[in-house]
């Protein structure tokens, strides 16, 4: 932004501030989340990102005349499975407007500088990346089969619809989602959307065909694998569930596999996903939806006692079952359940159907 399009006085009318902050405890910009609220309105979840030294947050279509303030709070997000999002506050502050800017705070270990770019400012780089947009739009192809088996997202970050995605968020950023010219947009996007999910769904369709039903028999190199079926709610027998119980809600559902030991004996270890014939599983959805497939409970061999379920090892003919359930919260009672459930065998990749 050069400088001279940077508004220094005077109420603000459907400008763009740009906060820089630090904060003490928040060195990495990725971890921290902003509320805001600009006079009487709050701020829709303003992003923050990483911009040279300092971690950076911009407030679009403000509207702050002399006496009001931009009220801040920043908190450090962290997250795992096992304890579920936390917040921690790091600091909050309430920059009132004097009608001069840079707005400056800088007390209890957080510092928050916001300067403010005009609405001509703010329509020349609408300009700029609306012509940008037009361009990789012009130049998208759609001819080429986007699928990636072993991308998270099944490719459709590298086939472009995310950077797609990207840029007109960048533009509603500045003008709002409601601006007329990123409704022209929406339509654009939807239809690469469409084209993506029909690419993935003939891919679905033609894997599910080549693959056995569930409850065959599944042999890998280190052993034994067959698809017993999936429990949800009351049909989950809670005394399987050893490990992360809050995470199986009870309208909840588990996908449940038995692993069989063969010719060796075979070590599994289901807390760190590593069932003996295959390891590091993820299930699959047919809408595109894919995640880590996290064990919680372990059912040892029939009429085996005092043996460690995270540290399982079967003899030749042994078997014991695992409960899976999604990292994500995406399966519930009455819900279509996954298709897939994708692992490594060895150092490939391997589809095991599930429906």
């Amino acid at each position: 932004v050069a400088p001279e399009q940077l508004v220094t006085a005077g109420p603000l009318r459907e400008s763009l501030l740009i906060c820089d902050l630090e904060v003490q405890g928040g060195k990495d910009s990725r971890t921290l989340v902003v509320e805001a609220r600009a006079g009487r309105l709050p701020v829709q979840d303003p992003k923050v990102y990483r911009h040279d030294a300092h971690a950076r947050f911009v407030v679009p279509l403000v509207h702050l005349d002399p006496g009001e303030a931009l009220a801040v709070s920043v908190s450090r997000r962290s997250g795992s499975w096992f304890s579920g999002v936390q917040d921690a506050l790091l600091g909050e502050a309430s920059l009132v407007y004097s009608g001069s800017l840079p707005l400056v705070h800088s007390a209890g270990g957080l510092t928050v500088s916001c300067a403010a770019l005009g609405r001509d400012g703010v329509e020349k780089l609408v300009a700029e990346r609306m012509e940008a947009l037009a361009r990789e739009l012009a130049s998208f192809d759609i001819g080429v089969d986007p699928i990636d088996e072993r991308s998270s997202d099944w490719g459709i970050g590298d086939w472009g619809v995310s950077d797609l995605q990207r840029r007109v968020e960048q533009i509603a950023g500045l003008v709002g989602w409601s601006d007329p010219r990123i409704r022209t947009l929406l339509p654009a996007l939807e239809h690469y959307r469409g084209v993506f999910q029909r690419h993935l769904g003939r891919f679905f369709a033609a894997r599910r065909e080549q693959l056995p039903a569930p409850g065959a028999l599944l042999s890998f190199a280190a052993g034994d694998l067959r698809v017993i079926g999936s429990a949800c709610g009351a049909a989950i027998d809670r005394r399987q569930v050893l490990w992360s119980r809050t995470k199986v809600p009870s309208d909840g559902c588990v996908t449940i596999i038995e692993v069989i030991g063969r010719a060796a004996p075979l070590k599994t270890s289901p807390r760190t996903s590593s069932y003996g014939s295959v390891w590091s599983p993820e299930l699959a959805w047919e809408d595109g939806r894919r995640t880590d497939a996290w064990a919680v409970g372990a059912l040892p061999p029939a009429g085996v006692k005092r043996r460690d379920p995270e540290h399982l090892v079967l003899a030749p003919g042994e078997s014991a079952r695992f409960y899976l359930a999604p990292e994500q919260p995406f399966q519930r009672e009455g819900e279509v359940g996954p298709l897939f459930l994708i692992a490594r065998d060895g150092d490939k990749s391997v589809f095991i159907r599930l429906r």
